[in-house]
């Protein structure tokens, strides 16, 4: 039996030592690690907490009317946590600008958490407010059947519909929010501005009916009153009546001064012998505010009296004249005249702060008339110049160049603005009407394929391209398979399955191509464009006779020169059976 050996009296202390500090250093790691976790639990709570504090900021900013604070608070919410309650605010300020990013946060919202009722229906009415009437569609299908029935969804169908010009689906929609909801005011006034839309006597009368109703409430008499009044314009049924309602609405403290403007040209319209007493008293009225006093010179230009305003404003103070925004309706004023010798005497010395990119136009415009192109494009460049500063500015300018007729120079301030993140989707947009307009196809895939990278899931997008694509023989191979994706999709649809079955046909495989189209209702086989792809189709299967019909019915659609090639080779082959 072994013996153990003896530890020395310094040996044991050492191992003691030793013990210590493994369980010191021990302590120490884990408690590092503990101080770690707390930190960073802490900051996490701190964020949470902070980030909550902020939307509430951006809300009350939001609810005050001030976009610009409730906007930042909110970016700021969204950098510490990323919450559905901070994108939605994001998206409510981004509506009340006007700003398409409204649609990516609406979309975000739904993406990042529960899909709600009531983000579908904003989704649905923001898209409705940037004329995305498919995706407004879309998001109203995704809303669960228990919550067709109530009033908020029937409100934005009602809105959907009147956006197609169904005005008698929208007042069905309209009527049945109020039935779901009989205190909701707005609801009523949607039924009644719908019921003026009508063409049966008896429904304006229920809407004018229903509007003077509502003039008994503080909160609407204002916009019920104008509704009235425009519908007496409209339909020239009582001219009296319009000139007695808009009276009254100067009555209204709410009442603008666009309101006095529009008495003012009811009473020059009917010839009123108030007319130059009551323009007397606006005039007066007017000189103390820029705003007030440009949207007169305004009102003047657009009711030929350019002359009256450049008389007018010789007997207000110049520091006045000079504040932004009167020097340019002054600058149409000489424009209105064609006195493009008082234009460049008014725009050709000194500088319009903060706009002069816009003086400039001016200028070059009175060069232009007056036949000197040199001075004009020198002008010209130097306007565009100032303008590429800032996203604002080439957005006025391009308003001005399309007033004056200016279409390549608005094309080329368009794709300037497409290159810019606030505004490139809506120049991109217009582009689109534009190049739609000249049946430019190529213009239209430039346009589409821009489109297609930014919003990459927009059906209407993706099927345009396809089709556009098709056409041009663009990299056919790819829009075949966004057509063959969207069919897959949304089978029903008329537009995307013509689409499918014309990339089945660009193939070859023009059996199955009929297929598809034979799939389609006989309302969506009537349809123009429809009808001339489903003619040019049976043509080629051999079927000319049955291709008649639709040949002559496709004639009547507004066709691509392309599309317009294709259906001219099929009436001819059709003819000369």
């Amino acid at each position: 039996m072994g013996l153990t050996p003896r530890l020395w009296p310094l040996e044991i202390a050492h191992q003691r030592i030793e013990r210590a500090y493994l369980k010191l250093a021990l302590g120490i790691i884990v408690g590092f690690i503990l101080f770690v976790f707390l930190c960073w639990g802490g900051c996490r709570s701190y964020n949470h907490f902070e980030a909550r504090h902020l939307v509430r900021r951006a809300a009350g900013y939001l609810s005050g009317g001030n976009v610009r604070d409730a906007t930042l608070s909110a970016r700021r919410a969204m950098q510490l946590e990323r919450s559905p309650e901070a994108m939605r605010i994001m998206a409510q300020a981004a509506e009340l600008s006007n700003d398409r990013m409204a649609l990516e946060w609406r979309r975000e919202v739904l993406e990042d958490g529960p899909r709600s009722t009531k983000d579908l229906l904003a989704l649905a009415l923001c898209a409705f407010q940037f004329n995305e009437v498919a995706e407004a569609e879309k998001a109203l299908r995704l809303v669960p059947s228990d919550q067709v029935e109530t009033a908020p969804f029937q409100a934005a169908a009602a809105r959907i519909s009147e956006a197609k010009n169904n005005v008698t689906e929208a007042e069905q929609h309209w009527k049945r929010a109020c039935e779901l909801d009989p205190n909701n005011k707005s609801d009523e006034m949607g039924l009644a501005f719908a019921q003026l839309k009508s063409d049966v006597i008896a429904k304006r009368n229920s809407g004018r009916a229903l509007l003077e109703k509502l003039r008994t409430d503080d909160k609407l008499r204002a916009p019920a009153t104008r509704a009235l009044i425009a519908d007496a314009i409209l339909h020239l049924e009582n001219t009296e009546a319009a000139k007695t309602f808009a009276q009254e609405l100067q009555g209204y403290p709410e009442a603008t001064f666009a309101d006095r403007l529009l008495y003012l040209e009811i009473l020059r319209t009917t010839k009123d012998q108030g007319f130059p007493s009551y323009l007397t008293t606006v005039e007066n009225d007017a000189k103390a505010n820029p705003i007030t006093l440009a949207s007169l010179i305004a009102w003047m230009n657009n009711s030929g009296m350019a002359l009256v305003a450049l008389d007018y404003v010789r007997e207000i103070d110049k520091a006045m004249v000079s504040k932004w925004p009167v020097p340019s309706e002054l600058a149409k004023s000489y424009a209105r005249l064609a006195d493009w010798d008082g234009l460049e005497r008014f725009t050709k010395d000194g500088r319009w702060p903060q706009l002069d990119f816009i003086r400039r136009a001016f200028l070059a415009r009175s060069f232009r008339e007056k036949n000197k192109p040199e001075m004009a494009d020198r002008e010209w460049a130097a306007a565009e110049k100032e303008a590429l500063t800032d996203v604002r500015s080439l957005e006025a300018l391009e308003r001005t160049t399309v007033e004056w007729g200016w279409t390549n120079e608005a094309v080329e301030l368009l794709w300037q603005m497409a290159k810019t993140p606030e505004k490139q989707v809506d120049a991109l947009h217009s582009l689109y009407k534009h190049y739609a307009k000249q049946r430019d196809t190529q213009g239209l895939y430039r346009v589409l394929s821009r489109l297609s990278e930014l919003e990459p899931t927009d059906r209407v997008v993706r099927n345009n391209l396809a089709q556009i694509a098709l056409l041009l023989n663009a990299d056919p191979a790819r829009a075949r398979k966004i057509a063959a994706e969207l069919y897959r999709e949304e089978p029903g649809n008329g537009t995307y399955a013509s689409t499918y079955a014309f990339a089945l046909y660009s193939q070859g495989d023009v059996t199955q191509a009929l297929k598809i189209m034979n799939s389609l209702s006989a309302d969506q086989l009537q349809d123009p464009g429809t009808s001339a792809y489903f003619g040019i189709f049976l043509t080629a299967a051999g079927r000319r006779q049955d291709a008649e019909p639709y040949l002559v019915r496709g004639a009547t659609a507004s066709l691509l020169p392309e599309e317009k090639a294709l259906l001219d080779r099929a009436q001819a082959a059709s003819a000369s059976q």
